[in-house]
């Protein structure tokens, strides 16, 4: 029957997407084991960035044969409207679910996230591709309308034989025009020497402070800045901590090597001679 053959593909799709869904979540598994969140390093970067360029492309590729069939001249194939809409849908809730997830860790980690490589390839990549891709769409949308129009060809069915052209500008342009806001809000908070090239200088910092370790283990996952701990022992009570503002002011200082005294009024950044921190590091044992 008509509905028989419409379904005959039911059986092999549902099998390939039960198999693959139970492959990820075994591997997801894997990373949780033991009920703990694996810690935040390029290896899990690498995983919520693959699953976000798929789902971008999925519903890249949704939008283009929605767009595509309604300029279509014709009549509309509504198993590509089906599809496209499918696409689309699976697409955008997939790279919200892990575009969401990467907000998060952005949020809490900003500095760590943006000077890892693997930010700064997927957004030139993606952004890359989809400004080639509106340019190459582009070229072809023009060619085609000006041979119609020096023709005296053009019409409606000019639209329709450069619908797919017409329909890849539109979702790459809008690709683009994402991931370009993206690139200018993040380029000032890349590392030092990054984007120019310039070799990044190391900081050796010494951190003063009545908080012992943890405040240096914050500053380590929030900014990305390792230091020595010494203890103080007179009545200080550290004030709340801006640890990215405190990263950016050690990443902004001229110097290789630091002492950073937290103290009553906040931090304090003091450039040092080399050879006080290469004792703080050795022979003076601090607690770090």
């Amino acid at each position: 029957s008509e509905a028989t053959r419409h379904f005959d593909s039911l059986p092999g799709w549902s099998a390939a997407l039960i198999v693959g869904f139970v492959t990820w979540w075994y591997h997801r598994a894997q990373l949780r084991e033991r009920g703990s969140e694996p810690e935040r390093n390029d290896a899990v970067r690498s995983y919520d960035y693959l699953i976000s360029a798929a789902a971008s492309v999925t519903a890249v590729l949704g939008v283009v044969l929605l767009t595509a069939e309604a300029l279509s001249a014709g009549s509309t194939d509504p198993n590509r409207v089906i599809a496209g809409a499918a696409m689309v849908g699976v697409g955008m809730a997939l790279w919200s679910w892990s575009w969401g997830a990467l907000r998060a860790e952005l949020a809490v980690h900003r500095l760590a996230e943006l000077q890892s490589p693997l930010r700064r390839v997927y957004v030139f990549s993606v952004l890359g591709a989809a400004a080639a891709a509106s340019l190459l769409a582009a070229v072809l949308v023009l060619a085609k309308g000006l041979e119609d129009l020096l023709d005296s060809n053009l019409s409606r069915w000019t639209v329709h034989d450069n619908r797919y052209a017409a329909a890849v500008l539109a979702a790459a342009s809008g690709v683009a025009w994402f991931h370009g806001r993206i690139y200018r809000s993040e380029r000032d908070d890349y590392e030092p020497g990054t984007a120019s090239g310039e070799p990044e200088q190391q900081k050796r910092v010494i951190l003063v402070t009545p908080d012992g370790v943890e405040l240096a283990r914050d500053l380590e996952s929030t900014a990305g800045i390792s230091a020595v701990v010494w203890h103080r022992n007179d009545d200080v009570h550290a004030p709340a901590i801006d640890l990215e503002l405190l990263g950016r002011q050690i990443a902004a200082q001229p110097g290789a090597d630091l002492v950073v005294l937290i103290g009553d009024d906040g931090p304090l950044i003091i450039p040092v001679d080399g050879e006080f921190v290469e004792q703080g590091f050795g022979d003076l044992r601090p607690c770090r």
